[in-house]
């Protein structure tokens, strides 16, 4: 028996009929799951990792290259896009019709991660200019922005119906 990965982060607005001529269950994904499928855990995990294991590895010295933060929070970012793309994405199968990547999940999936790096103190190569006032020590406005954002989005991004 293969195993089926069909959109595991696909945000769900109705269920699947069980049948043929059946009505959809309503609310599919509660609030709590959508919760879950927008915030890139995933990926915050990898990048806090690295985060902990450069400034050990380096203590005060300037992190540069591949190492800093900036750029290492653009290859996670990238990685969330990439991750949000597939997980949200259906290819035609015997069990299901295809489906097309949630656009809107990945976005808000990627703000997301901007938000939570930034009210970490960490942050995006060439964004810094525009975005450092979401730092927690230079501006307290990310950690009101990310709790705020968390909170509110699921109740308003509802995602797509099931094929």
């Amino acid at each position: 028996m293969a195993m089926s990965w069909n959109a595991p982060l696909r945000i769900l607005n109705t269920r699947p009929a069980l049948g043929e001529g059946a009505a959809p269950e309503k609310a599919a994904d509660p609030y709590l799951a959508r919760l879950v499928k927008l915030v890139p855990a995933e990926v915050l995990a990898i990048y806090a990792a690295f985060k902990a294991y450069f400034v050990a590895a380096k203590g005060d010295a300037e992190l540069t290259g591949w190492e800093s933060l900036g750029t290492w929070g653009w290859i996670c970012f990238f990685l969330v896009i990439g991750s949000r793309m597939w997980g949200t994405s259906q290819p035609e199968t015997a069990e299901a019709n295809p489906q097309p990547v949630q656009k809107a999940a990945v976005v808000i999936a990627a703000f997301s991660f901007v938000l939570w790096i930034y009210a970490n103190n960490g942050g995006l190569l060439w964004a810094d200019h525009w975005l450092k006032f979401l730092r927690s020590g230079e501006g307290k406005y990310g950690s009101i922005a990310i709790a705020l954002w968390t909170f509110i989005i699921p109740w308003f991004y509802k995602g797509g119906t099931a094929a």
